[in-house]
Order: C-alpha cells, then sequence, then structure tokens
C-alpha cells in the first residue's frame, strides 16, 4: 500500500503498510490515517513554513518518531 497526500506547500503524508510519514508541517489539519501503526515525523529545517513546535503535542501517540534538521 502506498498513499501520498499534498498538504500544502511543501507537506506531505506518506502511507505505507507499516508505517506513516509526515514530511515538513507546519499548520493546519492532518488527515486521518492508521495511528496503530509508526508515525515518523520529518522536517527538512526550521524555517517556520517546514516546522513548527506543535507537532511535538498535536499528534496526542505514543508511536511517534522525530526526524529533524539541525
Amino acid at each position: 500500500m502506498l498513499k501520498v497526500t499534498f498538504l500544502y506547500h511543501s507537506a506531505f503524508l506518506v502511507e505505507l503498510s507499516h508505517c506513516s510519514l509526515l514530511f515538513d508541517w507546519y499548520g493546519g489539519a492532518i488527515p486521518a490515517f492508521d495511528r496503530h501503526k509508526p508515525l515518523y515525523v520529518f522536517s527538512s529545517h526550521h524555517h517556520g513554513d517546514h516546522y513548527s513546535p506543535e507537532i511535538f503535542s498535536l499528534l496526542g501517540m505514543d508511536n511517534v518518531w522525530y526526524v529533524l534538521a539541525n
């Protein structure tokens, strides 16, 4: 399974059979996805249109992993 959803600007949600990937989210609604699978959140850099600190509290999931640029 592979499903790619463009969210806006540079943000995408990619759903795979074993996990989901969220790229460069910085605001707005995140579409429904299987929250039982791990979620990997990527931020390519710290600019406000590619990253928001809200991502750490917004999802309310235990199985979230973060890959952040320095």
